[in-house]
């Protein structure tokens, strides 16, 4: 994921909502905001874009929406990603 955005932009995901979308703006992705929860959490926005593609286990996926967060997405850290 990092590979879409600058070196020095590792923090990105610690960004307030508002300020992460002006900052993907400008390197010309279109985010949305979709609702979610993750465990122990309360709703929240997650900035979600559609890729043209992606591999999973070496196979194409398209038609997908990409959500990005630095929040945990299970209590025992079993998940890294949710497609």
């Amino acid at each position: 994921v990092l590979k879409l955005f600058p070196e020095n932009s590792g923090d990105i995901l610690k960004l307030g909502a508002p300020e992460f979308l002006e900052l993907l703006g400008e390197y010309g992705l279109k985010f949305r905001l979709v609702p979610f929860r993750t465990v122990g959490t309360e709703t929240a926005l997650l900035p979600v874009f559609r890729p043209d593609a992606i591999f999973v286990n070496g196979r194409q996926k398209k038609d997908l929406l990409l959500g990005l967060t630095s929040r945990s997405l299970s209590s025992d850290g079993e998940y890294s990603a949710i497609l």
